[in-house]
């Protein structure tokens, strides 16, 4: 939390709204999501 207290509050909500969007299924493409790990070679 001390990280997140020296960083700017602009840059703060960036990062908070693109995690949000990543928690949001609905926003990642098929080609975006993680393989399982029995389809990689």
């Amino acid at each position: 939390m001390a990280t997140l207290e020296r960083i700017p509050f602009a840059t703060q909500k960036k990062i908070f709204k693109r995690l949000a969007d990543i928690a949001d299924s609905r926003c990642l493409s098929k080609l975006r999501l993680p393989l399982p790990r029995t389809f990689l070679p």
